[in-house]
């Protein structure tokens, strides 16, 4: 299989206790090696990729974070973390080698957001604005991208959001609440039915036609999400929940469900983040 872009797991630890969370980081409490971390980014090379995301968990608690992202730029990946900021003015150095930086916002209502997110922090939802503010203005070459988890507790609450960050963002994707991983143990709390999260796509569109809304509703998928989770094996997101695809090293044996093996996620890094990949590099 060739992968343009893909998500890597970089860390299965994590700094909040967000029930909602589709990842199994909570089950795989070891980090993977920074070693066997390069080896997952070469292989990932190695079949055509182009933009990496680092995930978790929260990538920023591992010591090595630093040395992992500058071998993703000398490796002349575009380099993407998604963080939730809390250790971000202490390591506030990764923004000196990322390309884009995605950060979490679950509402307009601070305390829907922070009720949502529990940490050790007082005020989240006051941290990632600040954080907004602050990267834009110092760090005008990162792009910054918002990520909401669209359920029940925050659904009516979504459609003013964006007027909290709007000038200062790139994009704004809408997760719908994915019942995998811990937050399958909360799918009363938090899922919403296909209707409601169309609705509310359709309503933030009309609200913000001239801005990049990313729409993320997993069963509408048509072809493979995969992803590298934190023991370095090939993961497959389903409307079922996640497939253990084996090892990393397995991905060149893989096929695409359509037939179409000229690269996965090209056209979402073109429209997310403004980044395309040219005919020479694929």
């Amino acid at each position: 299989m060739k992968i343009v872009y893909t998500c890597f797991e970089i860390s299965s630890r994590c700094n909040m206790n967000c029930e909602f969370c589709f990842s199994d980081w909570r089950i795989n409490r070891e980090q993977i090696s920074t070693q066997k971390a390069k080896h997952v980014i070469d292989v990932l090379i190695d079949n055509g990729l182009k933009a990496i995301n680092l995930t978790g968990g929260d990538p920023l608690v591992r010591d090595d974070i630093i040395e992992i992202i500058k071998y993703c730029k000398d490796k002349g990946l575009m380099t993407i973390i998604s963080t939730n900021g809390i250790l971000l003015p202490q390591k506030e150095d990764v923004l000196n080698y990322i390309d884009a930086i995605n950060l979490p916002l679950d509402s307009f209502d601070p305390m829907i957001h922070n009720k949502m997110r529990p940490c050790a922090l007082e005020n989240h939802h006051e941290h990632v604005l600040k954080l907004v503010d602050y990267i834009s203005s110092k760090y005008p070459k990162v792009k910054i991208k918002i990520n909401t988890m669209v359920g029940k507790e925050n659904i009516n609450d979504i459609p003013n959001m964006f007027t909290l960050m709007n000038s200062k963002i790139l994009s704004w994707k809408l997760g719908k609440f994915f019942a995998s991983g811990y937050g399958k143990d909360y799918r009363k709390r938090f899922e919403v039915d296909k209707d409601a999260y169309e609705i509310l796509m359709k309503k933030v569109k009309e609200n913000y036609k001239n801005s990049i809304i990313v729409e993320e509703d997993f069963e509408i998928e048509n072809d493979y999400d995969v992803f590298v989770d934190g023991n370095g094996n090939l993961c497959e997101v389903t409307e079922n929940g996640v497939i253990d695809r084996g090892s990393i090293d397995n991905l060149s044996k893989l096929k695409t469900k359509s037939g179409n093996d000229d690269g996965l996620w090209g056209e979402y890094l073109k429209e997310v983040y403004n980044y395309e990949v040219k005919e020479n590099e694929s």
